[in-house]
Order: structure tokens, then C-alpha cells, then sequence
């Protein structure tokens, strides 16, 4: 599909370390990966409207927002994520 649209298909950056798949998007994970393009599941629990629907989106959120500010680089938010995205905000000092 991407090639189609004249995007091509490398890595933007992509970081697969440890086995925990591609960065999120929101960190330069690469739109045409389609491990990228699946649908989170509600985390157990979650009733509709409580709030986040996914505790892992605020861990994406944050490291986002550091990076575009400058107080993280974009290499170190895709290491935290891709590795353990649960310890992620503690590693950046996010937390």
C-alpha cells in the first residue's frame, strides 16, 4: 500500500530491541508496518467511559510529548518503549 502512495518502506528509526515489537507511532514507528496497524484491546476491567481505554496510550503520550520538547531524545523513548513499555516513564524520568 505505501508504495502505491509513492511512501516507501523503510524504517523510520524503527527499534526492535528485546522482542517488544515496533515503536508506537507516536514515537517514529513506521505507518506501514502492520504489526502498528491492530487494534488495542481494552485492558481488562475497563468499563466504556471511565476513562483511558488502555493503560499503555498515556506511556506512548508522555514520551511523545518529551520528545517533541526536547527533554528526551527520540532514540532513548523508542529503546524504553520497544523494550518494556511498563517501566518506560520511570527509565525517561517521565514518571
Amino acid at each position: 500500500m505505501g508504495r502505491l502512495q509513492g511512501i516507501g518502506r523503510r524504517r523510520r528509526g524503527g527499534l526492535l530491541a528485546g522482542g517488544g515489537g515496533p515503536p508506537a507511532l507516536q514515537i517514529g514507528g513506521d505507518p506501514n508496518d502492520a504489526r502498528n496497524l491492530r487494534v488495542e484491546p481494552a485492558d481488562p476491567g475497563h468499563k466504556p467511559g471511565s476513562g483511558v481505554n488502555n493503560l499503555k496510550d498515556p506511556v506512548e503520550t508522555k514520551p511523545h510529548t518529551a520528545v517533541c520538547s526536547g527533554n528526551v531524545t527520540l532514540k532513548a523513548a523508542q529503546r524504553a518503549i520497544a523494550t518494556d513499555w511498563t517501566p518506560a516513564l520511570s527509565q525517561l524520568g517521565l514518571a
